[in-house]
Formats: C-alpha cells, sequence, structure tokens
C-alpha cells in the first residue's frame, strides 16, 4: 500500500513539473513577442507615410512557431499527447444516459440561444433600434444567451444528478488550470491564424492587413466609444464562452464520446462543428482556423481534467485577450 501511495505521489509530481515546465517556455515566447513588437522600428512607406518594419511581427510569428514544436515536444514526450493518454487517466462516466439524450440537451441550448435572440431583437426593434445597429446586436445577443444560460442551468442541474462524475463541475481550480492550459494552447492558436493568413496572402497576393477577423471585435475597435459596443463586448467575454462550451464541449463533445467511445475522435469531431458554427458572410476562413485549434485545446482539456471549468475559463481568457487587443489596437490608431 505504501508502495502504491509513493507510486500515484511521484505520477502527480511528475504531472506537475511537466506542466510547468511546458508553461515557462510560453512565457518566455510571449516576452520575446512583445521585445520583437516593440523593436520594429517604423520605416519609410510610398509618399513619405510611416509604417511599421513587419520585423516585429515576424520575430513574433516565428516564435510562436518555435515554441509551439517545443510544447508539442514536450507534451509528447511527457506522454501528455499520445493517442491512449485520456484513456489511462479514466474516462468521464456518461453512461447514464444514451448518446441522443446529451445530443437533445445541446440542442436545446442551442434553440433558446435562438428564441431568446428573438425575442431581444423584437424589443430592439420596439425601442427603436435600428436592424443592424449596434444597440440591436446588443439587446439580441443578451436576451439570446441569457435564455441559453437559463435553460441551460437547469439541464446542468439535473446532469448532475443523474451523471455526477460526468464533468459538468466547475470548482474554483478548474478555473486556475483552465487559465494554465490557455497559456499552453496560445502559442499554437496564434500559429493556426499565422499559417492560415500566410496562406491567404500566397493565393492572393495580397496583404491582409485587417487582422480582426470576428465580427465583434470589429465593431469594438470601430466603435470604442459606444456603450453598446461594450455591453457587447462583455457579453462575448462572459456569457458567449459558457453558452459555447456548455454545448460543444459539455454535450455535443459528450453525445460523440458516448457514441464513439473515442475521445480524441470525439474531440476531433466537437472542434470541426465548434469551428462551422463560426463560418459566416463576416468571418474570413482563415479565421476559422485559430478556432478550430482552441476548439481541440479546450476539447482536451476538458477530458484530461474532467471538468468543464477548464474550457470555460480557457475561453473566457482567450475572449478576453483578444477584446483586450482589440481595444488595444483601436487606443493606438486613434
Amino acid at each position: 500500500m505504501a508502495l502504491a501511495s509513493s507510486s500515484r505521489l511521484c505520477s502527480r509530481i511528475r504531472s506537475r513539473v511537466m506542466f510547468v515546465g511546458a508553461v515557462k517556455p510560453v512565457i518566455v515566447g510571449v516576452a520575446l513577442g512583445v521585445c520583437g513588437r516593440a523593436w520594429a522600428k517604423p520605416v519609410e512607406g510610398a509618399g513619405g507615410a510611416q509604417r511599421g518594419a513587419v520585423v516585429g511581427l515576424d520575430v513574433t510569428t516565428i516564435g510562436a512557431f518555435v515554441l509551439s514544436l517545443v510544447i508539442l515536444v514536450g507534451l509528447v514526450m511527457g506522454k501528455v499527447l499520445r493517442p491512449r493518454a485520456l484513456g489511462e487517466r479514466g474516462l468521464r462516466k456518461i453512461d447514464s444516459h444514451p448518446w441522443w439524450v446529451w445530443m437533445l440537451c445541446g440542442v436545446m441550448v442551442f434553440f433558446a440561444l435562438m428564441l431568446g435572440a428573438s425575442v431581444g431583437a423584437a424589443l430592439a426593434m420596439a425601442a427603436g433600434a435600428g436592424s443592424g445597429s449596434e444597440q440591436y446586436q446588443t439587446m439580441a445577443g443578451v436576451a439570446g444567451y441569457a435564455t441559453a444560460l437559463a435553460v441551460g442551468a437547469v439541464l446542468v442541474r439535473l446532469v448532475r444528478a443523474t451523471a455526477p462524475q460526468a464533468g459538468f463541475a466547475a470548482p474554483p481550480k478548474s478555473f486556475a488550470m483552465g487559465l494554465g492550459w490557455l497559456l499552453v494552447a496560445l502559442p499554437m492558436v496564434y500559429s493556426a491564424g499565422s499559417i492560415a493568413v500566410l496562406i491567404q496572402e500566397a493565393c492572393t497576393g495580397r496583404e491582409i492587413t485587417d487582422r480582426l477577423a470576428h465580427p465583434t471585435l470589429k465593431l469594438l475597435a470601430e466603435h470604442h466609444g459606444n456603450v453598446w459596443a461594450w455591453v457587447k463586448g462583455l457579453v462575448a467575454i462572459v456569457l458567449a464562452p459558457i453558452q459555447e462550451e456548455l454545448v460543444f464541449r459539455g454535450f455535443l463533445q459528450t453525445a460523440l464520446l458516448r457514441l464513439l467511445g473515442r475521445p480524441w475522435l470525439s474531440i476531433l469531431v466537437a472542434s470541426l462543428v465548434f469551428a462551422a458554427a463560426h463560418i459566416g458572410a463576416d468571418m474570413p476562413w482563415y479565421g476559422i482556423a485559430p478556432v478550430f485549434v482552441l476548439g481541440l485545446a479546450m476539447g482536451f482539456a476538458f477530458e484530461r481534467t474532467r471538468m468543464l471549468g477548464t474550457s470555460v475559463a480557457m475561453h473566457v481568457g482567450f475572449n478576453a485577450l483578444n477584446v483586450a487587443m482589440a481595444l488595444l489596437g483601436a487606443g493606438a490608431g486613434s
């Protein structure tokens, strides 16, 4: 018994050492990227106009590529990323319900979002907001996500009563773990977006100067003095991640895991659906690549920690970081 306890203790220490070892190069890489941007000196453009030299961007991009490779190698050598890694730690206990029940829960939350958004849009129109205005979009979004989360809260309560080990928990430690896993995933998410942009530029022969792919980020950057834009930004940081993680990781990925019995395949399919859900007229294809990689990271973190709070924290942190960068960029350009 003492030998078994020692073995478990050593395993825990090893896993934490590997995690900390993976986070350290992330911090170094972020610092190098920031320094690279700071060192980039303006050069003369056409007509004597000043433009930022691409040296800073190149340093950041190359640093992200190298850092991603280092992290991936470290995770593989640490036996964190391998075919049977998730199964060895034990899967979530989801046998209490068939796959279609889990799927139905996700569909219910999704349709609650649509219904609530319709009600919010009608209220915005009644208040005199024009269709497509910041007020219209924000009121529709707030009503939609509030309705979806209300329905989701009821379903989660029922799920936790019938399947307490299904992973629908969010203790405080799950948020800290989620932010840690986000640090590990960020270089790979950034690299995926950079590769997609490079492909787009190579195919079209034109440089992409607008890196704000998401319409909400564009709204904040262009109308950062508008109170409705700020409210929409808060919705994107707080409400949207909870609703999306509940649907895509909580219910969809669980349904796929129950149906297929393979965690890696379930993560892949759920991430593809998650990325496809972000495709729209205002979202270029190269903006979908980082969303897909982020979905993979959040799905993996959910299965590894068996706590939905981990992926929620990752999603909230990622959205908050993007909103902050959009606002900083808007402030620098004004």
